[in-house]
């Protein structure tokens, strides 16, 4: 732990102090105006102070990048609520000091150069106000410590375009105020635990895309009920659709493109009425298109290729193209003397037995 003798006094700094008061050469001048002076540590770049606020005051950011530079309107005395320092920081690991700020509300450090891991302490209830942790876009390339997850506050999890490894554990569920967990574009392994159905009252938005998560889909993903984001894709998850999924009546985009599913897609998927992006392309999914396509009017895009199914596109989704909101359809309609499905309204045709696509 850090103690009073490991700090040095930079406002007076001493010929001991004045090289841990150098502010890193890569940072911007604006970004390292205050930092390590005299001025109150709550007027330095990326903090905000003030009184705590509790979870009900907090609404879901506009963008998941916030900054709150530009909000001068807050008071720069007590408390640290926020820290918010991203494209700034050179390579260096996660500091574990930043567990002991028990008021700290929100933890954004992405697009930084950390390396390592997530210090435990962000993610185990030491910080008990914490809603946002964002640690996304750094080098994090060890294993995501799922099994110390009791932050029961958080609202925000992103951990996106890291080299994490490990799984997403069990004790997910215990995060039962989670909106956004977002863990793509890492190296992450394991299935997808029944665990994360106990999220139902909260998880709005699911990225998981772009690991290496197998095993198949948990029928408990049928309980997200205010799911509106699902994006599974770039995985080597297995089996058949779990009926539950067909309930998931706000979903707006189910991503589960190259994968290893299997089996047919049921009528239910018509059930999915707000859907808007539909991907269900390289899979080993067979049988016909489902009758329930018919009934996605606000579908703009739609990935059926280089899959096992056969027969037409249905023409109902035809007749959306050009007078809705339908823009891309793909489809195994090549080559053109014997094609594996027919599709009369394709933006793109692939040929399933080469692996080719081209644009109609």
């Amino acid at each position: 732990t850090t103690t009073s003798q490991d700090w040095a006094y930079c406002a007076r700094p001493t010929s001991q102090s004045t090289s841990s008061c150098q502010v890193p050469s890569n940072w911007v001048s604006a970004n390292a105006t205050r930092w390590l002076s005299r001025h109150h540590e709550c007027t330095w770049f990326g903090v905000l102070c003030g009184n705590a606020r509790s979870s009900s005051e907090i609404t879901r950011p506009r963008d998941e990048r916030l900054s709150f530079l530009a909000r001068s309107q807050f008071p720069a005395e007590g408390n640290v609520r926020t820290i918010d320092i991203h494209d700034t920081i050179p390579a260096s690991t996660l500091p574990s000091e930043l567990s002991f700020l028990s008021t700290l509300e929100t933890l954004v450090l992405t697009s930084n150069s950390f390396s390592g891991t997530i210090p435990i302490g962000y993610i185990d209830g030491r910080l008990p106000n914490l809603f946002t942790l964002d640690v996304s876009v750094n080098s994090l390339a060890e294993a995501f410590p799922s099994t110390a997850l009791n932050a029961s506050s958080l609202l925000f999890l992103d951990v996106t375009k890291n080299r994490l490894s490990g799984s997403i554990g069990t004790e997910i569920g215990r995060l039962t105020n989670l909106r956004r967990l977002l863990t793509n574009n890492n190296r992450m392994t394991g299935s997808i635990p029944a665990e994360i159905g106990l999220l139902s009252s909260s998880l709005g938005i699911l990225n998981l895309e772009s690991n290496m998560h197998n095993g198949t889909l948990p029928p408990e993903l049928g309980n997200l009920n205010l799911l509106t984001r699902m994006r599974l894709g770039s995985n080597t998850l297995t089996g058949t659709l779990p009926n539950e999924i067909y309930s998931l009546s706000d979903l707006e985009i189910l991503s589960l493109d190259n994968n290893r599913f299997n089996g047919t897609i049921s009528a239910n998927l018509g059930n999915l009425v707000r859907l808007s992006e539909l991907k269900l392309s390289q899979n080993q999914f067979s049988g016909t298109p489902p009758t329930g396509l018919s009934q996605l009017t606000n579908l703009q895009l739609m990935w059926a290729h280089l899959t096992q199914l056969t027969g037409s596109v249905p023409d109902e989704i035809c007749a959306f193209v050009g007078t809705g909101s339908l823009e891309f359809v793909t489809a195994d309609c090549a080559p053109p003397f014997n094609p594996a499905m027919s599709c009369s309204c394709c933006t793109t045709c692939c040929d399933r037995n080469t692996g080719s696509c081209f644009l109609q």
